[in-house]
């Protein structure tokens, strides 16, 4: 009785399939570990950034409504100044899920060329997360906590409701 020739390519094509398996579902349960104390707190979204940001104009005079208040709501917000906040922290902020991946990815290619950790990625998601809920420690710990909250963010607010805070 002849045995059947295994193909060397089909043990190559199952390990490379295996192993990105592997790796995601270990990335994944360490990234629950990591993050199963992070809690979003919807007060802390509602007034958290109430009087913590105030925005200047050019003759650094502070940006107020009519009213003379210092919080505006989004349909107060003059459309040049969501286009130039968001050109400058958050260019996909309107079509990403709370997190940019392609943007972390770009970051760490910049920072393996720099040999330094010089770029951050950080949507507006995440930097509401951060000035919200969490503190600036440059930890892994913190960032998983941080893109697990703006993922969370994003699945129960608006982008106006986050642009707003």
């Amino acid at each position: 009785m002849a045995t059947a020739k295994k193909h060397p390519f089909k043990t190559l094509f199952t390990v490379a399939c295996i192993i990105p398996i592997l790796l995601f579902s270990v990335f994944f349960c360490i990234f629950t570990i990591m993050t199963s104390d992070a809690r979003l707190d919807d007060s802390k979204i509602s007034t958290g950034m109430i009087n913590n940001i105030i925005l200047f104009d050019r003759n650094d005079a502070p940006i107020k409504t009519k009213r003379g208040e210092s919080y505006v709501k989004y349909s107060g917000i003059p459309e040049d100044i969501i286009k130039a906040f968001v050109a400058a922290e958050d260019k996909r902020f309107f079509s990403h899920n709370g997190v940019d991946i392609l943007r972390i990815l770009g970051a760490i290619r910049n920072d393996i060329k720099a040999g330094a950790l010089k770029e951050g990625a950080s949507t507006i998601n995440q930097q509401l997360i951060k000035n919200t809920h969490l503190t600036a420690e440059k930890t892994l710990k913190r960032k998983m906590k941080e893109i697990r909250l703006a993922i969370e963010l994003d699945g129960k607010y608006s982008k106006e409701k986050i642009m707003e805070a």
